[in-house]
């Protein structure tokens, strides 16, 4: 069916909302209080693709997107990296300032130079902008956001060096005939050499691994999921070897799908997908 609901974390302002409204610009945007919402708006029926953050170039990957990611049988169909432009913003008199965490960490420098504020964590770099508008004081937000909720923008670009952040599209359906990159989940066995061992094929085939993070499986015995993105599509007789052989030794793989990847600020613009992940 047509795309015409698309969640992403907000409210209205954020990065995920802009990423989401450039993407699908014909889709009614369904903002939600968190990613963890996004993502169980489609698991339940109420939306057809959710936009979420999945890594930044300075921040590191997004906890709560790669946790989902391991819980949901949603597919990733679509990645997209976009240059984020932080703005400090100003909204009265108040000595604190809001911040989502990686917006935090990403201009950290410009932070450590405001003495005697407060650092208030919040869920998003809007909501940032909007309790800077409701209760005074400053926020770290794209510029579209300070513009909405009427602040006074008193920095460009906080962030001192180039900061880029990759959104993933989950829905229902992967991407397998495009020829981007393909993500999976593995838990391996608790013995030594066993992450060697299992990165081996991916080597053995001279296929790229573009993204590795691990997180504790929660199992309270010290295992860890490992979340692999590898060049190259699942239909690929290279990645289809070396994911057979590297289930074979793991105790746990699954695909999270395959997708083409697009830098937005180069090559999307204002446009929307195309012939990306247009339809579900």
């Amino acid at each position: 069916m047509v795309i015409v609901r698309v969640s992403y974390l907000g409210p209205e302002g954020s990065f995920s909302s802009i990423i989401a409204r450039t993407l699908y610009p014909e889709a009614v945007g369904v903002p939600q209080p968190s990613i963890t919402a996004a993502i169980r708006l489609v698991e339940a029926g109420s939306a057809d693709l959710a936009v979420v953050p999945i890594e930044n170039s300075i921040g590191g990957p997004v906890t709560e997107t790669l946790m989902n990611l391991s819980r949901t049988l949603l597919k990733v169909g679509l990645a997209a990296i976009y240059r984020i432009e932080l703005v400090a913003a100003r909204g009265g008199d108040e000595r604190v300032i809001y911040g989502h965490s990686h917006a935090l960490s990403e201009a950290w420098e410009w932070v450590e130079g405001l003495e005697g504020y407060k650092v208030s964590t919040v869920s998003s770099t809007s909501e940032a902008a909007m309790l800077a508008s409701r209760e005074g004081g400053i926020c770290l937000c794209s510029r579209e956001a300070a513009l909405k909720y009427g602040l006074e923008v008193i920095a460009d670009n906080v962030s001192p060096r180039s900061n880029y952040t990759k959104f993933i599209v989950l829905g229902w359906k992967d991407n397998p005939s495009s020829n981007g990159r393909t993500m999976i989940i593995a838990v391996l066995k608790d013995t030594p050499g066993s992450l060697y061992r299992f990165l081996e094929p991916f080597a053995r085939e001279d296929l790229n691994l573009t993204m590795i993070y691990s997180m504790p499986l929660g199992s309270g015995e010290w295992r860890y999921l490992f979340y692999i993105e590898v060049d190259g599509s699942r239909m690929d007789k290279r990645v289809e070897r070396a994911l057979r052989e590297a289930r074979r030794r793991s105790l746990f793989l699954t695909l999270l799908g395959t997708y083409p990847v697009i830098e937005l600020n180069r090559d999307l613009g204002e446009g929307g997908t195309g012939d990306g992940y247009g339809s579900v």
